[in-house]
C-alpha cells in the first residue's frame, strides 16, 4: 500500500508528464501549400499563354491590348500569392505542437518557384 498519498489504489507515483501528442496539421502550413500550388500553377498558365501568344501573332502581341495587360496583372498577383505562401509556410513552421510538413512543403515550393521566376525574369531586364 502507497503511504505517500494514501491511496489504496496506486501502486506507483510518476514522476514524467506524459507526453504532448500532436495535434493536427497546421493550418498555416495547409493554406501555404495550397497557395504555393495555385500561384505557381497560375504564373506557369499565364507564361506559357503569353509565349503562345507571342509566338504565333505576327509582328508579337500587342502591349497595350487588355488581354495583354490583364494577363500581365495576372502574373504579378501570382507572384504576391507564392509571397503570401511562403510567409504562412514560415508562420506553419514557428507553432508549436503541430504536424509541419505541409509547412515545409510550402515554404519549398513557393520557394523554388520564386527562385526559377527570378532566373527567368531578372536576366531579361538587362
Amino acid at each position: 500500500m502507497d503511504t505517500e498519498n494514501n491511496n489504496p489504489y496506486q501502486t506507483s507515483v510518476s514522476t514524467n508528464p506524459p507526453a504532448l501528442p500532436r495535434k493536427g496539421h497546421s493550418k498555416l502550413g495547409i493554406a501555404s501549400f495550397v497557395t504555393a500550388i495555385v500561384g505557381g500553377l497560375l504564373f506557369l498558365t499565364l507564361g506559357v499563354s503569353l509565349g503562345y501568344m507571342e509566338l504565333n501573332t505576327p509582328g508579337g502581341i500587342d502591349e497595350t491590348s487588355k488581354v495583354v495587360i490583364l494577363m500581365g496583372l495576372g502574373i504579378i498577383l501570382a507572384l504576391f500569392i507564392l509571397l503570401i505562401s511562403l510567409g504562412l509556410g514560415i508562420g506553419g513552421l514557428i507553432q508549436k505542437e503541430r504536424k509541419k510538413i505541409f509547412s515545409v512543403l510550402g515554404v519549398v515550393f513557393s520557394f523554388l518557384i520564386l527562385l526559377v521566376i527570378s532566373i527567368i525574369i531578372i536576366p531579361s531586364l538587362f
